[in-house]
């Protein structure tokens, strides 16, 4: 079966980058340990000037569901992600999109 990457273009809020890593950090963590293979990179050229794209990788489709359905159930996730409607945002989100591996 094809891998699925979901990918999501972040831009972090001028003066809270520093902030923003630590959360990508955070979200890093809890979803490699919810299965996800997790590259986080930087715009250097094209597209939106310093923003982030994170991606998380899963080995199908079926596998991307059940990380899905794990993600919704995760008590340290929905806590991470209640704080950060906390306060001053320390980014915005630019867009997202869900790609399937071409096997050639």
């Amino acid at each position: 079966m094809p891998a699925v990457t979901n990918a999501v273009t972040w831009v972090p809020t001028q003066g809270k980058v520093a902030e923003f890593l630590g959360a990508v950090a955070t979200a890093k963590k809890i979803h490699e340990r919810l299965g996800a293979q997790v590259t986080v990179a930087r715009c250097v050229t094209g597209g939106t000037p310093m923003s982030v794209v994170y991606m998380t990788t899963h080995e199908s489709g079926s596998a991307y569901g059940a990380f899905m359905d794990a993600l919704g159930d995760d008590e340290e996730w929905n806590q991470f992600w209640a704080s950060q409607g906390a306060g001053e945002p320390v980014g915005r989100m630019e867009g997202s999109a869900l790609y399937a591996e071409v096997e050639l």
